[in-house]
């Protein structure tokens, strides 16, 4: 039975490995074993904890479960068709639909799909992909070609050799974007935490059973729920799933805005992002060229341009545009030539040999006539570029030779002025990114004239400041270049992933707009890239993001997006760390004094849930779109480590206090929750402010609530009555930290 190609689901994990990696976690291992723990010695009512860790396995789950779903179905709106020989006709099918019968069509931007060997015509292939090494790959008749890898330039058929796994790498768009490793603090932030976390837990819980049980003689029921209760506060298990959901809504948020996700954490990175590189062509302008005049000699034939357009197996934007000037409906039959060099973004130049009648060359005059430019000829171009306009050249050679290499006696026949249609929402577009302190840069192959043009009637302010890029001889060079301007003409595919390069190793964190193969480098190599769904496939597969509407428009609300995103995110994260840090203090302090852990499992689910799950789910999801500055730990722990100080100090005061006033242990330890409940709260109305109608509904509701479960439920947990003058003392401490704990610590 013959094997077909599998649609790979390149954006997300499967259903199976979503409920995998959300319940089988470091941190519910951990509460699941100190379940079973409390369990044993019957103290049922401290398992409170497991259902915290339930729901939030199960919302963890459900979002990123939902974000598949919708995520899957853009995927497979966005996945290209792909173009064979079937039964001797041309056709569009799906790369699934794909057998071995079929002729593989291999053009420019294409990315093939199975591996195969040429038939017929020739093209050059970047096989980084699959070997790392850029150099282009030039592909003539019985030569193999390999999935994964793309078409820079050229014609080709291939005949189907593998289909599915029995390819050289059937998964090779997957594998091109888990090479590329993950830029992101969070995902950073979250390892280390759980690290160290890690090293601390199992000590922490044999050293403070010790101390319970050998040294304080506690019954062993009353050492372990004690143990637990300790264990249990330094996990920050919400602190990791609250990362999965917000990347997850974020991703789902972008879906409604026609953005397909690839990478989750590209949400963070697009946040962060400082400078942004632009693409002309495709991005700032339509992409869609027309001939808008033309300059001819007196010896030029549109015979000639016709026949030479027809010639060539390589269709791209500028020989389409003059095609369709140019082309006779009449005659409209195809006419190999005997010899083509198809056009690159390096020779910008394409070349024909008709037998009989001579070599035909299209392309950038300097780059044809790069010796004997005539002055008048070069002003005519430079007046056609300071419109903003492209100008190619058509030239002829009685040379029939079949070399690579420009021919000899080179003869103008006519200038071609092609014109494309700027975005009407550039303009708008670029002047966000201005106003949010988003350096941009235009990187493009065309002549820097052109883009400088371009750039000016986009609205860019520093549009005068461009080069040339084809003149840049070395690295020392380029990084003089890349701090003076902002417009950068004539620039190779390898100098467009070089100046991202040299960008991120200057600290900046780049985000890259683009969609032909010429900017698959410089995609790949950026911290956040995102493609056009109108573009090359090759530049879909590299890429983070993919706009499926191709609008440029939709930026800003994408970086909107992610910006809400890990701003709250941040905000939110600190409410776990806040617990982490005083509930480590606590128990190295507890350790060493003569007195039982004061605190019960079920009493830390009761502060958890309301002083932190609650509001840390519901204030990620607020609106916040300041840019994402800072290192993402330092921040969050320079919040946290006050907040959890406070909480420390409210509990040492509150332990003094009840010594002070000769409390039995169950006052003590009641007032000592007391103590903890109140810095917990004051640390959540700082994160609160300033306060929304929401958020004071938010801690409002919080607060309620928890004075009526510890007057409604006071039995369930553990709160005891205490004397009157705990009032006073609860009364100090708020004073105090309302007075101390200031507003810049969150």
């Amino acid at each position: 039975m013959s094997k077909k190609n599998k649609r790979e689901d390149t954006t997300s994990k499967s259903i199976g490995e979503i409920i995998f990696t959300n319940v089988f976690t470091l941190f519910n291992i951990v509460n699941i074993t100190l379940a079973v723990c409390v369990a044993l010695v019957h103290s049922y009512k401290n398992m409170m904890f497991l259902g915290v860790a339930f729901w939030n396995t199960f919302i963890g789950m459900y979002q990123q479960i939902r974000a598949k779903r919708v995520l899957d179905k853009l995927s497979f709106l966005s996945q290209g068709k792909v173009r064979v020989m079937r039964g001797g006709q041309e056709m569009e099918i799906y790369r699934e639909d794909m057998t071995k019968a079929d002729m593989m069509i291999l053009s420019s931007g294409a990315q093939i799909c199975n591996d195969g060997v040429v038939m017929e015509g020739r093209c050059q292939v970047n096989e980084s992909l699959l070997t790392g090494e850029s150099d282009w790959v030039l592909k003539d008749f019985g030569e193999r070609v390999y999935s994964g890898s793309y078409v820079v330039s050229g014609y080709a058929k291939a005949a189907v050799l593998h289909l599915g796994e029995d390819n050289y790498i059937h998964n090779i768009a997957r594998a091109a974007k888990k090479e590329r490793s993950i830029n992101s603090e969070i995902l950073y932030s979250v390892k280390f935490v759980i690290k160290i976390v890690t090293i601390l837990l199992l000590p922490m819980a044999l050293l403070s059973f010790g101390k319970q049980f050998f040294l304080l003689d506690e019954p062993l029921d009353k050492a372990v729920v004690a143990t637990v209760a300790a264990v249990i506060g330094m996990i920050p298990s919400g602190f990791v799933l609250l990362t999965s959901i917000v990347m997850a809504v974020g991703a789902l948020r972008l879906a409604t805005k026609n953005t397909l996700v690839q990478d989750m954490y590209c949400i963070e990175t697009l946040a962060r992002a400082d400078v942004l590189c632009l693409d002309k062509t495709g991005t700032l302008t339509k992409g869609h060229l027309q001939v808008e005049e033309s300059l001819s000699w007196e010896d030029f034939d549109r015979e000639e341009i016709r026949l030479f357009c027809m010639s060539m197996q390589d269709k791209n934007a500028t020989l389409q545009a003059i095609y369709h000037k140019y082309r006779d409906r009449e005659k409209e039959e195809y006419n190999p030539s005997s010899y083509q060099v198809e056009f690159s973004s390096e020779r910008k130049w394409s070349m024909a040999v008709l037998e009989g009648k001579g070599s035909y060359v299209l392309g950038a005059y300097e780059m044809i006539f790069p010796n004997g430019q005539e002055e008048k000829i070069k002003n005519r171009i430079r007046q056609e570029e300071e419109r903003g306009k492209r100008v190619v050249a058509f030239a002829y050679s009685p040379s029939c030779k079949h070399e690579d290499e420009l021919p000899q006696q080179l003869s103008l026949r006519c200038l071609f002025v092609l014109g494309d249609r700027i975005r009407s929402e550039v303009r708008e577009t670029l002047e966000f990114f201005r106003d949010n302190d988003v350096d941009i840069r235009i990187i493009s192959g065309d002549n820097p004239v052109t883009v400088s043009q371009i750039a000016r009637e986009c609205g860019m302010e520093n549009y005068k400041k461009y080069i040339d890029m084809s003149y840049c001889e070395n690295e020392e060079q380029m990084k003089k270049i890349l701090k003076k301007y902002k417009i950068f003409g004539r620039v190779t595919p390898f100098q467009k992933r070089r100046i991202i390069q040299l960008l991120k190793e200057e600290g900046h964190t780049v985000a890259m707009t683009g969609d032909g193969v010429n900017d698959v480098l410089a995609l790949k190599e950026a911290d956040c890239s995102i493609a056009m769904q109108a573009g090359s496939e090759a530049a879909r597969n590299v890429s983070h993001l993919v706009l499926l509407d191709s609008e440029f428009k939709s930026m800003p609300d994408i970086v909107m997006e992610g910006r809400r995103s890990i701003q709250n995110l941040q905000r939110s994260a600190t409410l776990y760390l806040v617990k982490t840090v005083y509930s480590i203090m606590i128990a190295i302090f507890f350790l060493f004094v003569p007195f039982p852990y004061p605190f019960q499992p079920v009493q830390l689910t009761l502060i958890g849930a309301l002083s932190i799950g609650i509001p840390s789910f519901l204030l990620a999801m607020e609106k916040n779109y300041g840019r994402v500055k800072g290192n993402f730990l330092r921040h969050i722990l320079g919040k946290a480590i006050p907040g959890g100080i406070l909480v420390f100090l409210n509990i040492l005061a509150s332990l003094g206090f009840t010594m002070l006033f000769d409390y039995g242990e169950a006052a003590r330890e009641t007032t000592v929750f007391f103590a903890m409940a109140a810095a917990s709260m004051i640390v959540l109305f700082y994160l609160c402010t300033p306060f929304t109608f929401m958020r004071t509904i938010l801690f409002g509701g919080i607060t309620s609530i928890l004075v009526a479960c510890i007057v409604l439920f006071g039995g369930v947990f553990e709160i005891v009555r205490v004397p009157w003058v705990t009032g006073l003392l609860l009364a100090a401490l708020i004073s105090a930290d309302l007075l101390f704990y200031k507003k810049p610590h969150c």
